[in-house]
């Protein structure tokens, strides 16, 4: 179900009492934000949809001086308090998108209202490659030293992870790898903040040497208790890492995905540039 259904506490909802109507605060803009922030550090981690961005979230969450959110969809990143690096996990491009982000006029378009109707908004096209975070990623790029890590995983299982699980067909799944590689082609060409690719597959494989490479890119020394991060996620408790999650990686057969060669070529490379 998409946010922001004007009840009550949803940002920009209403509270209701007899016929009067008052609204909820609002977190800041990113321009208010980034000006009231002044140095505060941020970390964004940014993923396709099952793409291991969980994982990933709980460690650095563990780690004493970082605060995460998990999928915040407000700008909530703005209320955290305290000089910890202030981080938030969002998957691309059905939570965040680079220049697009979730209007409330959204949901009064004829294929939002049809889906809702017949039942198929979850798995739909329409829903799946519409962000549903109020803040686009240049919002969260106007705040202070914002530093972006970005994960990377084999678009196959990936792919296959969210035809599993989420029952989104394969027409559907494309589409948001598409819009999910279109983004990380922009973020590499983004100059003004720092942006750290991660593959999924050298992290489960070998975590401790990858937290340390990815712990010294963000300026903070690594710690043990970020191996033990993932036990603690709130979705998948008690999990690890897992090396046999990384049983391949390299670039997949575009017929057998059906994702365009240009497409797959910018994943080898950003894949190259990883960590």
């Amino acid at each position: 179900m998409f946010p922001h259904d004007g009840k009550q506490g949803g940002p920009g909802g209403r509270l209701r009492k007899g016929n009067s109507e008052t609204m909820t605060n609002i977190p800041p803009s990113a321009p208010e934000a980034a000006e009231a922030l002044g140095g505060i550090r941020h970390l964004v981690v940014l993923g396709f949809p099952r793409g291991g961005t969980s994982l990933l979230m709980t460690a650095l969450g563990e780690h004493s001086r970082i605060s995460m959110l998990d999928e915040d969809l407000v700008g909530g990143i703005t209320r955290l308090t305290g000089s910890k690096i202030r981080g938030v996990k969002l998957c691309v491009p059905n939570q965040v998108q680079m220049d697009v982000a979730w209007k409330e006029s959204m949901r009064y378009h004829p294929a939002y209202r049809f889906l809702r109707l017949t039942g198929r908004l979850p798995v739909s096209i329409w829903r799946n490659t519409r962000p549903r975070s109020r803040w686009s990623i240049r919002d969260y790029a106007a705040l202070s030293n914002t530093t972006f890590v970005c994960l990377l995983r084999d678009p196959a299982k990936s792919l296959d992870a969210i035809r599993r699980r989420q029952g989104v067909e394969a027409p559907t799944g494309r589409a948001m790898w598409h819009l999910f590689m279109e983004t990380m082609t922009k973020l590499e060409g983004m100059r003004e903040h720092p942006v750290i690719f991660v593959s999924f597959e050298r992290l489960v494989r070998d975590p401790e040497t990858q937290f340390k490479t990815l712990c010294a890119r963000i300026g903070i020394e690594f710690e043990d208790a970020m191996l033990d991060g993932p036990r603690f996620n709130r979705r998948y408790p008690g999990r690890n890492f897992d090396p046999d999650k990384a049983e391949t990686e390299g670039i997949p057969d575009t017929e057998e995905l059906g994702i365009s060669p240009e497409v797959l070529a910018d994943y080898a490379r950003l894949l190259e540039a990883a960590i």
